[in-house]
């Protein structure tokens, strides 16, 4: 479903995350094509809202709305920087205030939450299994909770979130748990590399970019490939399905 005529803002507008739904169904009527200074003013702004309402749920001592507000802010923030420039100050001052809310909302989330340096978190404590997303250079680790996290979480599957400035193989506090990879793009190969060099490298979604045609890589572990827009629960069922079977179990 298409939700906007520009094609960049319709990409965003249809992976909104955690971003309030009144926000994006007014992005979507209200921003001209290739307004991109509109946009980040109309996310900046929504950001500050909901900043602002995490505050007021807080004094209510409303926990669940306040994380809800936070992880809202932390999307519309995130949603400002995309489409600028990562040498742009608007871009540095908007991905710093996405870190700063997702950071404000870790003490409120429901689920284990473990902060390992700089740009990696650990989401879950069951141990079956781990998905290691490695997202985009320039993408921090709070972009990664609403679209990966829950899903993974909802299956049974803790899920390392490597933000983009994380070193590859990340930190995986799982002693002998088995690892999956999701990854996409051209540095996927080497991100399998470095994790298998540390882990237990039980399987590989490949997601191939959008627009492209990349082929599948030689991993030698049973491997999903997935269109671009596949929805991520697809991702996380196979990964919880390939670790209990007997193959999968190691």
């Amino acid at each position: 479903m298409h939700l906007h005529p520009d094609p960049a803002f319709d990409r965003l507008l249809g992976d909104p995350g955690a971003a309030d739904p009144a926000a994006v169904a007014a992005a979507a009527r209200r921003l001209a094509c290739g307004d991109v200074a509109g946009w980040e003013r109309f996310w900046r702004a929504d950001g500050d809202r909901a900043l602002a309402g995490a505050d007021e749920r807080l004094a209510a001592d409303d926990v669940p709305g306040a994380r809800r507000a936070l992880l809202a802010a932390a999307e519309a923030y995130g949603f400002a920087a995309d489409l600028l420039g990562p040498d742009e100050e608007a871009h540095r001052r908007n991905r710093a205030a996405q870190v700063a809310a997702f950071r404000a909302a870790v003490p409120l989330l429901a689920e284990p939450t473990a902060v390992l340096g700089v740009d990696a978190c650990l989401f879950g404590d069951a141990r079956l299994v781990c998905a290691v997303v490695p997202l985009p250079a320039s993408v921090p680790v709070a972009a990664g909770y609403a679209r990966f996290a829950v899903a993974a979480l909802a299956r049974g599957v803790d899920c390392l979130v490597l933000g983009g400035s994380a070193p590859p193989a990340g930190t995986c506090p799982h002693g002998g748990s088995p690892v999956v990879l999701v990854g996409w793009g051209a540095a996927a190969p080497t991100v399998t590399a470095a994790v298998r060099r540390d882990h237990d490298l039980a399987g590989v979604v490949w997601c191939a970019p959008v627009g492209t045609d990349v082929p599948v890589p030689a991993t030698g572990v049973p491997t999903l490939a997935l269109p671009p827009d596949a929805p991520v629960d697809a991702a996380m069922a196979w990964i919880a399905a390939l670790v209990r079977s007997p193959r999968g179990r190691r």
